[in-house]
């Protein structure tokens, strides 16, 4: 992974073996900080990578008013994506922050808000508002484990309360004990 998917001391997304370059940016979610800062006990290189890529991610903060994450960083144009916001992107990049303790107690606040006042959605323009009523499963499921990295048995338990609405109960069904929109 070193020698392929790191360049400089930062993380990339893709290596292309045939031509021997790296691509151009970074998603911040596929930062895995946590995994980078357990790398650099073994490997000191890593050290000047956690560094480097908790910079990069944690620019990625959108506002205090959206205090969530946007999707993509530019090596090259040095700029952050700027379309619709993933949620499952997002909230696992927050997760990342969250499993160091650099994860904002706002965006921590925000997203617990949401779940709060009845739904956090899929995508969302980088204003904030959301883009249509999708809800995911998986979002409350990276949702509970931010919670559980920051010990918040009140939030954890709103996120899995909410995806077992989503669960399907009916016995007849396929998909009987799955995790969705039934």
């Amino acid at each position: 992974l070193y020698g392929t998917n790191v360049k400089n001391h930062y993380v990339y997304d893709m290596y292309d073996d045939l031509h021997g370059m790296t691509g151009d940016s970074v998603t911040l979610c596929y930062a895995d900080l946590d995994t980078m800062h357990l790398m650099a006990a073994i490997d000191p290189r890593w050290d000047k990578v956690f560094e480097n890529m908790l910079d990069i991610v944690s620019g990625g903060y959108i506002s205090d008013a959206f205090p969530l994450y946007k999707g993509s960083f530019s090596y090259t144009s040095k700029e952050y994506s700027d379309g619709d916001i993933s949620m499952v992107q997002s909230a696992l990049t927050a997760l990342s922050l969250a499993r160091i303790g650099e994860c904002p107690k706002r965006a921590l606040d925000y997203l617990k808000g949401c779940i709060k006042s009845g739904a956090v959605y899929g995508t969302y323009h980088q204003d904030g508002t959301r883009v249509d009523d999708t809800e995911s499963t998986a979002v409350y499921a990276i949702l509970a484990m931010i919670a559980e990295a920051v010990r918040d048995d009140e939030m954890y338990k709103l996120c899995i309360d909410r995806m077992n609405q989503f669960q399907v109960t009916d016995r007849t069904s396929e998909v009987y004990g799955a995790f969705a929109n039934a």
